[in-house]
């Protein structure tokens, strides 16, 4: 299983994006027998609709509708919108924004039975809150293991917190306020991770380790 991952550039090129290449894709996968069960949506946090004028929002939904109906044509079920770096949510207009948005390609997420997971840099405890606003057959949490460590974040504490939004799980290794490194390098503690995700993860929700 892999997840795919999905830029802004040339984004009418990438083959998830054509009938063609969507083609090739399901020919590959049935190949070398892979499935593709999860998204990183990289250009959502490259042009993030929340924090544009209202003409250029309705246009960053409309395009942000069409990949996710190319997703349910890939039979992709979860879709990760990142909200870091630049997708990252700076005020609670944004975040009012992003709420409004979504609500918006709500029908397409239901008719593709497609869920979008959040990654958030947001505390756990007000990670737990933001998510708590959204509907939970349709949205939930991208935990990685990496940025959580990065930032120094307890992974049971914060795992206790939103373990039963979680849907997608990234397993890297960063080190504190640091970038990524070799699994095993860095200050990720992957046995207290696999420990909450046991006790907080909802069974039978299907979720994603990659």
């Amino acid at each position: 299983m892999i997840e795919w991952t999905l830029d802004r550039k040339r984004l009418d090129d990438n083959p998830l994006m054509t009938r063609q290449g969507r083609k090739e894709i399901f020919e590959l996968c049935e190949k070398h027998g892979i499935s593709i069960a999860s998204l990183t949506g990289d250009c959502f946090m490259q042009a993030p609709f929340f924090k544009t004028c209202v003409a250029k929002r309705e246009e960053l939904l409309a395009e942000m509708g069409k990949i996710l109906e190319s997703c349910a044509l890939m039979k992709i079920t979860k879709v990760v919108v990142p909200l870091v770096d630049g997708g990252r949510i700076e005020c609670q207009f944004q975040e009012e924004a992003l709420f409004r948005g979504l609500d918006k390609v709500a029908m397409v997420l239901r008719d593709g039975n497609i869920q979008v997971a959040f990654e958030s840099d947001y505390r756990p405890e007000r990670l737990a809150a933001f998510i708590q606003g959204f509907d939970p057959r349709y949205f939930g949490i991208n935990y990685d293991t990496g940025n959580s460590a990065s930032l120094s974040y307890d992974p049971g504490l914060g795992i206790s917190f939103y373990g039963n939004y979680i849907l997608n799980v990234h397993v890297k290794d960063r080190i504190l306020n640091g970038g990524t490194v070799p699994l095993g390098e860095g200050n990720t503690d992957f046995p207290a991770v696999i420990s909450a995700l046991r006790r907080n993860v909802v069974r039978g929700r299907n979720t994603c380790l990659h």
